[in-house]
């Protein structure tokens, strides 16, 4: 049964795909990507282009005002006596004022294939399976087909093209983008299929291609330290691509993506749901990998001819989060360690900025940053967001949870935990009521960038302190080095309570109720992505269900596209499957490009939201894919629950190898709305506890099975299985 099962996923994950929509701009391309470089395919007409990126072009360049006042000290005073003009200045103006285009993300140029005088696109899809975006073209009458892909495990952009004669040329950043090209051009250097350009106190990328036979095309992209090594890095590759030749290459890449799905799988009666999780693991695949940067709101694929919307920077109020959900239940642990590794190399210089700037030991970062924890101009409500560094802290904990990897943490996971916890302590104050409060903080752009949005003991930043306490004691725990343990219970047995209405719900800040629609509910968090409001016990569960009720009475007037992943999560973690179904379809229907890529508005007015952007950024999509899984299995507070949230019309279901906390790789199938099979694997060593998910008898084989309540108990050592199927 789990085999066909895992049959059924595997089909429908070779045919899924992505359609090119009739179109001459950059959003309507398909994007290509292998974690370092990416490529947006877009055009026809006269030429097909090419944008070129990677993840490690960055502008950093940052100037700091000389103002001795910036700082927390001055800030509290400046709240504190009501002068938001002086507030405005230090933390927002001085900064932004120097600094109107960079830090900033940028690419490396276009490539664009010149096929003929008129070229028309017939029809184009990019196969998320494969990895490879085909067209069908009609150049000067003659009709041709077109093959390209950015290979998986080489930095290779590789093209074929059956029918037409291929004609190349590359162009640097600033031919094809007048507004980057104020910030430098970058010392383009041309020697003949090569091109060289370098970042002021950055690195150098050079590109080198090389047109083969038989209509081939291979564009080498690469980085180093100075312009040479670069060049010589990308002839290396290109010398090395052409070598193994185009079929050999195209085996390669099919090869490394099949890997990659057979990681996991599901099947479910709703198609856009099934469309959106594999949009969603297909671009975090071609986005991010292990030992490169983690991509910012836009990935690898920055918007051709403009600025990057937002810098492309890493947005942690939400963004970065969102982007790295799908890579845990989806069993991409791998994935996850970019991100990991990011974090704890961008540690020194967040210890730095708090030492610098609030007084005390501890490590902080802003809402918007760039690598080398480079602060990004922006509001100041959101750039002193208190919650940063602890939702970025959770990442850390989600690795540790899905992975059980003791080397990552001991190196990286526990010492960015201790750092974030000693701000925190550094940032509480003991009130009259013995209680710890936070001072002085936002709920994300809640009141935009206006005074009001700053308040005292925002519900957001108490659920973050508190869970974070309780992830620091368990990991010190599993390190058997407990340094801040002692400290960290104290601080979560004095933190303030959640603020709750007269209704039981959950208030944004002591007093003030959810009170309009907004983009980011973040009062939530300690419901979804947290856990510590729940449905185990009765008390929580009233305070979830009330609490829901007040989100869904605001509506969704004032929601972004990135709004309807964790609106879908924090459905299915109050197990209402039917809302969670329908949050896919309004993102799918409504928060989509033409060519599936997310929107960040409801571009098209059709009266779900009044924000109306139509700005890329991928973290939705990523986002969607990691919250369906929620549906589907859920694995908070050590325990798993099979099916907790799904549609009452999803009767036949069913996944294989979901990963759940505690490195547990699960597969199940649901028929005529009973589970009917089960099966987890243990990726370490231990205990699994399971809700029992059978209505009647069952039986099992592979490993010890005990009954505690309502849960079954399963002991298996690491890489051993227990299947239990219903009689």
């Amino acid at each position: 049964m789990l085999e066909q099962m895992r049959a059924e996923a595997k089909r429908r994950a070779e045919a899924a795909r992505m359609v090119m929509p009739d179109g001459e701009r950059w959003i309507d391309g398909l994007p290509l990507g292998n974690g370092d470089i990416g490529v947006m395919l877009w055009g026809s007409r006269t030429s097909l282009k090419l944008t070129l990126d990677k993840s490690d072009l960055w502008d950093t360049r940052m100037t700091w005002p000389e103002e001795p006042d910036f700082n927390y000290a001055t800030m509290r005073q400046c709240a504190a006596e009501g002068d938001w003009e002086r507030f405005q200045w230090l933390f927002e103006d001085s900064v932004r004022e120097p600094n109107p285009l960079a830090p900033t993300k940028i690419y490396f140029g276009r490539a664009e294939i010149a096929l003929g005088d008129e070229v028309t696109r017939q029809a184009g899809e990019l196969s998320f399976y494969r990895g490879v975006a085909e067209l069908a073209l009609v150049a000067d009458g003659r009709p041709c087909r077109l093959q390209a892909f950015v290979h998986k495990q080489r930095n290779l952009l590789c093209v074929g093209i059956d029918g037409a004669e291929i004609g190349i040329t590359v162009h640097g950043l600033a031919e094809t983008n007048p507004v980057l090209a104020e910030l430098d051009s970058y010392g383009p250097q041309r020697e003949g299929q090569t091109l060289v350009q370098s970042i002021p106190d950055g690195p150098s990328c050079a590109a080198a291609w090389e047109v083969g036979p038989e209509g081939t095309l291979l564009v080498a992209l690469e980085t180093a330290q100075t312009p040479d090594a670069a060049l010589q890095l990308a002839r290396e590759t290109l010398a090395a691509g052409a070598a193994a030749g185009w079929e050999a290459l195209l085996v390669e890449h099919e090869a490394a993506w099949a890997d990659y799905w057979a990681a996991s799988g599901l099947a479910v009666p709703e198609k856009k749901a099934e469309h959106l999780w594999r949009l969603g693991q297909y671009l975090s695949a071609c986005s991010t990998r292990q030992g490169c940067l983690p991509p910012g709101l836009q990935g690898v694929w920055q918007p051709d001819g403009g600025r990057p919307p937002w810098h492309g920077d890493y947005h942690a109020d939400m963004n970065v989060q969102e982007s790295f959900w799908p890579v845990y239940a989806n069993n991409h642990p791998e994935l996850g360690r970019c991100l990991m590794e990011f974090l704890s190399g961008c540690l020194p210089a967040a210890k730095h900025f708090c030492k610098r700037f609030f007084g005390w030991e501890g490590a902080f970062f802003p809402t918007a940053f760039v690598p080398g924890m480079v602060f990004v101009p922006g509001w100041s409500t959101a750039q002193f967001w208190m919650g940063v560094p602890g939702w970025l802290a959770h990442h850390m904990w989600l690795q540790w949870q899905y992975e059980r990897d003791e080397l990552a943490l001991a190196d990286h996971i526990v010492p960015f935990l201790r750092e974030v916890f000693k701000f925190y302590e550094g940032l509480l104050e003991e009130g009259e009521d013995g209680r710890l409060h936070v001072p002085l903080s936002t709920s994300p752009e809640m009141h935009d960038n206006r005074p009001e949005a700053w308040h005292r003991d925002t519900t957001c930043d108490l659920a973050i302190i508190r869970n974070l306490c309780g992830w620091l004691i368990e990991t010190e725990a599993a390190t058997g080095e407990p340094v801040l343990t002692t400290r960290a219970e104290a601080v979560r047995g004095k933190l303030a309570e959640y603020p709750l209405n007269s209704s039981g719900g959950l208030q944004l800040w002591p007093g003030q109720d959810y009170f309009e629609s907004h983009r980011h509910p973040s009062h939530l968090m300690s419901i979804h992505p947290f856990d510590d409001l729940n449905l185990d016990s009765e008390a929580s569960r009233a305070i979830v269900q009330r609490s829901m009720w007040e989100f869904v009475e605001r509506g969704m007037g004032r929601w972004a596209g990135h709004t309807f992943p964790q609106s879908l999560a924090l459905a299915a973690r109050a197990g209402w499957g039917e809302m969670a179904r329908e949050q896919i379809r309004l993102f799918h229907d409504h928060f989509l490009a033409a060519n599936g890529l997310h929107l960040n508005g409801d571009w098209r007015r059709a009266g779900i939201s009044i924000l109306g952007s139509n700005v890329f950024c991928m973290e939705a999509n990523c986002g969607i894919a990691g919250t369906i899984p929620e549906m589907l299995l859920q694995s908070w507070g050590g325990r798993l629950r099979l099916f907790p949230a799904v549609p009452e019309d999803w009767s036949d279901a069913g996944f294989h190898s979901l990963r759940a906390e505690g490195g547990w790789l699960v597969s199940a199938v649901r028929r005529q709305g009973r589970v009917a099979a089960v099966s987890i694997r243990a990726t370490v060593a231990g205990q699994c506890r399971l809700r029992n998910p059978f209505e009647g008898t069952y039986r099992w084989c592979g490993g010890p099975v005990q009954e505690d309540g309502e849960d079954l108990l399963v002991e298996l050592a690491a890489g051993e299985t227990t299947l239990l199927t219903a009689e």
